[in-house]
């Protein structure tokens, strides 16, 4: 299994975070060291890998990484950690709800 991450900063409680992609909500869980967590499990792939040949990012650090040699076969999952409030329940997860890019997973932790 192949696996990577990124932070984003934003104002606890107050900044929205919302879905890179159209999936399907598979977890929902508290966990006392990383908040709110929401995973989504990617519904296609090759939108991931479009979005990822749209970005002009150059690396700064050496031990620094740039995509994962990800296949439009893969399972991809979007993992949205230190949340201080989300947006559904552990129902949503148990019934893989489909959810569409751009719709808010809750706030900022």
């Amino acid at each position: 299994m192949k696996s990577g991450g990124f932070d984003f900063f934003g104002i606890p409680g107050k900044d929205k975070i919302y879905s890179c992609l159209k999936g399907n909500i598979v977890e929902v869980r508290f966990s006392d060291n990383a908040g709110w967590i929401v995973r989504i499990k990617v519904k296609n792939v090759k939108d991931l890998l479009e979005q990822e040949k749209k970005i002009n990012y150059t690396l700064q650090y050496t031990d620094e990484w740039k995509g994962r040699d990800i296949k439009e076969t893969d399972d991809a999952y979007l993992i949205y950690m230190h949340l201080d409030s989300v947006s559904f329940t552990s129902t949503d997860a148990k019934n893989n709800k489909e959810i569409e890019s751009g719709t808010i997973i809750g706030y900022a932790g």
